[in-house]
């Protein structure tokens, strides 16, 4: 349920973003990436980005987004736009 809340209240700053499909890595974990357009280079508006795309996509599995991990490439304010790529896996609620 928190998870919910939290995407919905993310989804306002994935309207910004680019995102990369959901890719399965192996193992039962996924990779989802984001990336943020120059005039809102954050990464962690691109990170909140690719988070709530993992939380959409294991909600939809009917299960928890457990993040594993995450890869930014960028310069914090710079004129360069901010990537990110999220690792996790969909978990069954406890």
């Amino acid at each position: 349920m928190k998870y919910i809340v939290i995407a919905s209240g993310m989804l306002l700053l994935a309207a910004c973003s680019s995102f990369t499909s959901v890719t399965p890595a192996g193992n039962g974990t996924y990779i989802v990436g984001s990336k943020q357009p120059i005039d809102k280079a954050d990464w962690v508006d691109a990170k909140s980005s690719a988070l709530t795309r993992a939380i959409d996509f294991c909600n939809k599995q009917k299960k928890e987004m457990e993040e594993l991990g995450a890869q930014i490439a960028g310069v914090p304010a710079s004129t360069k736009p901010q990537r990110v790529e999220v690792t996790f896996k969909c978990v069954t609620h406890p």
